[in-house]
């Protein structure tokens, strides 16, 4: 908001919304529908709405082979899995066009992420290292174990 004063009518907001899919014909239509919604509501405040910029980035596809060895290695500590496609700028995305990478993702509190007041319990952190040593304690025990 400007000015960021809470008794003078601003002037200016800027809005950052990022939408996240794997499915790029999803984001296509998100994105339609969310540019048609920004419209109707600054026709009815009698105001602007600018789209400055669109970032598209490909959400990573990470390696079955990686994920099926994290499930098998969290079964195996008892925990139940879910798989989830990112666009994050992890360096496993950037790396995965070029060898097989994973991101080993640990539950957050409330599931607020890349937020000031993220939190993950020690306990949930040290569940995502006894995966990582257990999916790297397979290939010293077992060889490459990605290999069919």
């Amino acid at each position: 908001m400007s000015p960021n004063s809470p008794n003078v009518v601003p002037g200016e907001a800027v809005l950052f919304i990022e939408l996240r899919s794997p499915d790029p014909d999803l984001l296509a239509s998100a994105e339609e529908k969310l540019k048609a919604a920004m419209r109707k509501a600054a026709e009815r405040a009698e105001a602007e709405v600018e789209v400055r910029s669109i970032d598209r980035r490909k959400a990573g596809r990470l390696d079955a082979d990686l994920y099926k060895l994290a499930e098998a290695t969290a079964a195996e500590l008892g925990v139940e899995t879910m798989r989830l496609d990112s666009i994050a700028g992890h360096d496993s995305i950037a790396m995965a066009p070029v060898t097989k990478a994973l991101v080993i993702n640990v539950p957050s509190v409330g599931g607020v992420i890349h937020h000031p007041t993220e939190f993950t319990t020690l306990e949930d952190r040290a569940f995502g290292v006894q995966v990582l040593t257990g999916m790297l304690w397979r290939f010293c025990v077992d060889g490459n174990v990605l290999v069919a």
